[in-house]
Parts: C-alpha cells; sequence; structure tokens
C-alpha cells in the first residue's frame, strides 16, 4: 500500500488520509473549524451592514425633515397630474349612459317627468296601426291616432271607446 500524504486545508498539516481523495481535512475538528471560520465572517459583515443601516435609520427616525418649496411643488404637480390623469381616463372609459346628468340635462329630464304618455315598445300596434301608450294620470293603455291625434281605449267586445287627446292636456 502507498504511503502518500496530504495537506490539510485548514491546519497545514501533512496527515495520512483514511479514505482517498476525498478527504481534505485531517480531522472531523478541523472540518467543522473550517466551516465556522468561513461563515462567521461572512456573518460578521453582515451582521455589520446591518447594524449600520439599523443605527442610520435610529438617526433619521429621531431627526424631523424640513419643508422646502421644491418638495411642496413637486408634490403638488404630482397630485395634479395624478387627478388630471385620473379624470382624462373616466372621461374616456365612462359610457354616456353612465354620465352624471348636468345643467344642460335639467330640462330634458323636466319634460321627461312632466309627460303624462309614454310609449309602450312591447305591444305591437293594433289592427289599424295605431301604437300603444301608457297613460300614468289613469294608468291605462291607449292607442294614438295621429291623424285625428286622438287616443283610443283598447277594443274589447267589439265596444268603442274613443277619448280625445285635449281631454288629457
Amino acid at each position: 500500500m502507498e504511503k502518500h500524504l496530504y495537506i490539510c486545508k485548514f491546519c497545514q498539516k501533512e496527515f495520512e488520509p483514511k479514505r482517498r481523495k476525498a478527504q481534505k481535512f485531517c480531522s472531523a475538528t478541523c472540518r467543522s473549524k473550517n466551516y465556522n471560520h468561513k461563515h462567521k465572517v461572512v456573518d460578521k459583515t453582515l451582521n455589520e451592514e446591518i447594524s449600520e443601516t439599523i443605527s442610520a435609520k435610529e438617526i433619521n427616525k429621531n431627526s424631523i425633515e424640513k419643508m422646502s418649496a421644491s418638495g411642496v411643488g413637486n408634490a403638488a404637480l404630482g397630485t395634479l397630474l395624478a387627478e388630471t390623469a385620473t379624470a382624462l381616463e373616466k372621461k374616456a372609459y365612462t359610457q354616456l349612459e353612465n354620465k352624471p346628468a348636468t345643467q344642460k340635462d335639467n330640462p330634458e329630464l323636466k319634460d321627461l317627468i312632466n309627460t303624462r304618455y309614454f310609449e309602450v315598445h312591447n305591444i305591437k300596434p293594433d289592427t289599424w296601426g295605431r301604437k300603444a301608450y301608457f297613460d300614468l294620470s289613469t294608468c291605462k293603455i291607449l292607442y294614438l291616432d295621429k291623424n285625428s291625434n286622438t287616443f283610443y281605449l283598447p277594443q274589447s267586445d267589439l265596444e268603442f271607446n274613443q277619448v280625445p287627446i285635449s281631454n288629457y292636456l
């Protein structure tokens, strides 16, 4: 058997290996000391950096920041830009029927509220082609003859009811 000596990577002493080409340290003690030495150095530098940042934050924590005109201007400009972008986005993507009412819409809404007759779209015209309307005051369905401007009640059992439009206006 060959007697070849290796050098320990931690203590630099020569030793005779028990396992060829797999053993780098002379003992388990040197191996663990090498590991601890490498990791403690990294941990120390990491701990020093952490303690420095903590102490810097504590110093800044106790100090009061001063206001400056440029800081106030930057804050105001940022707020203005954000509000403008939000307003433009709402204007561009809001559908017409979801937009709020304006002063221009008020007369149209008043006319709509004061309207007595509303066209009923889900009832077909009668045999004479007259469209159905709903009367808000009497809560009845009427048919409008556009030629004579007269509302007619629906026909039932050949009974003919005619109501002039002037009675409702």
